[in-house]
């Protein structure tokens, strides 16, 4: 999830009315950052994702993944972040299963595009 402001984070995310549980936040200088949530073992069919949004924030954006044959008990093995103002920004994360999924993100101001580094998909 995307904020606009300091303080605008949703402060609850769930799924199917089932509440889920925040990895991680990173937040830049502007205030401005990203929110990553997980629900493990979810409902399967058709749901909804309903985000609580502070201060009638009305700037975010939500985007909802869903996987199978995901690890129910710990599908977070690993997490990690970096924020700064590089042509060229890179981050190092360290699984610990050989057959992990690395989800990442890029949040920027400026209008350019991330270039698509080694062994990543779009």
């Amino acid at each position: 999830m995307r904020g606009a402001t300091t303080g605008d984070y949703p402060t609850d995310v769930k799924y199917a009315g089932v509440a889920m549980t925040k990895v991680i936040e990173v937040v830049n200088t502007d205030g401005e950052g990203v929110q990553v949530w997980r629900l493990e073992n979810p409902t399967t069919g058709t749901n909804d994702v309903v985000s609580t949004q502070p201060n009638n924030n009305t700037t975010f954006r939500l985007l909802a993944t869903s996987w199978t044959g995901a690890d129910q008990t710990n599908c977070v093995e690993a997490s990690a972040s970096s924020t700064g103002n590089s042509g060229v920004p890179s981050l190092t994360i360290t699984t610990v299963n050989s057959d992990a999924i690395v989800a990442d993100g890029w949040l920027s101001e400026a209008s350019s595009s991330p270039t698509v580094g080694a062994n990543q998909t779009t």
